[in-house]
């Protein structure tokens, strides 16, 4: 029979490459077939739901978020989840989705960074999240996805953390 799950010679499934490509009708089609592994990574730890989520492609999105048993706080090999890469590329609508889904883990960091969230924020809880996209963008701008994130506070932000790798907590952290 045919193995569904074959790689190639970069561990990538045809699922991995339909998702990542945008081939919706083909994602389809993968998955209506017995044993497809929706959560297999290639060799650098992407699934197809990091790589929908990356390239914004949001029907595929959901229906690999539709699929028993998909694990959408599977990690990369640099620890970077598919929220983190949503929110990287400003992919508002896939960081909703993906916000909704039941055990997303919002402060999963892809980067070992500096941070001082006070324990007194109102949004402790979208730390992990908030920090992220701060890091990943220049010191001082709002992303979009950044922006749609703050509408959800419920007071006051009050959020320290450092924007550049490698300097000091004193040369780098600002308060927003």
């Amino acid at each position: 029979g045919i193995d569904i799950n074959k790689v190639n010679n970069l561990g990538k499934t045809p699922l991995y490459q339909a998702s990542s490509n945008g081939n919706t009708e083909i994602v389809k089609l993968l998955l209506s077939m017995p044993g497809i592994d929706i959560n297999k990574a290639d060799d650098d730890g992407y699934t197809p739901l990091y790589e929908a989520s990356a390239n914004g492609h949001i029907e595929i999105v959901k229906l690999l978020l539709s699929m028993p048993g998909i694990d959408v706080n599977k990690a990369d090999g640099n620890g970077g989840t598919c929220l983190n890469s949503a929110c990287k590329k400003g992919h508002i609508e896939i960081v909703k989705l993906l916000l909704s889904m039941p055990g997303i883990d919002i402060n999963k960091p892809r980067y070992k960074i500096v941070s001082c969230v006070k324990q007194s924020s109102p949004v402790a809880n979208l730390s992990g999240l908030l920090i992220w996209v701060l890091h990943t963008e220049p010191p001082g701008a709002l992303t979009p996805v950044f922006k749609w994130i703050m509408q959800f506070r419920p007071g006051p932000l009050s959020i320290t953390t450092c924007c550049c790798s490698g300097s000091t907590q004193s040369t780098c952290c600002s308060t927003l």
